[in-house]
């Protein structure tokens, strides 16, 4: 947000728009690359936060999916189909997510890489 030019928030301000209008018609569009790979970053470490989650619940019903994954290991063995279908389908929605907003993702990250 910080690298959006004061100049064009201040031009759409001279052209009639309101301070919410430039907010949101000027700047969150300019921001948008930025703020969906933030998202997708922050989307991706709270999904895979295991540790927090471990240590912190008690009920299975609350702990991340990682964590749950680790209810395919017993004593008596580990069901490998069963933690690889869980596997699979916790995969799902982060890639989908990605896959939504890829475009904005790869201009998020090379946004600041050349000038």
């Amino acid at each position: 947000m910080l690298s959006i030019p004061r100049e064009i928030e201040e031009a759409a301000l001279i052209d009639g728009c309101g301070p919410m209008a430039a907010l949101f018609r000027i700047a969150v569009p300019l921001a948008a690359p930025g703020l969906i790979a933030v998202s997708i970053f922050v989307l991706i470490s709270a999904w895979n936060n295991y540790l927090f989650s471990f240590a912190f619940t008690t009920k299975t019903t609350l702990q991340v999916v990682p964590a749950a994954l680790l209810g395919y290991i017993t004593a008596w063995g580990t069901n490998y189909g069963g933690m690889n279908a869980a596997a699979t389908v916790a995969m799902l929605p982060p890639l989908i997510f990605f896959l939504a907003f890829q475009k904005w993702f790869i201009q998020g990250m090379l946004a600041g890489s050349s000038k």
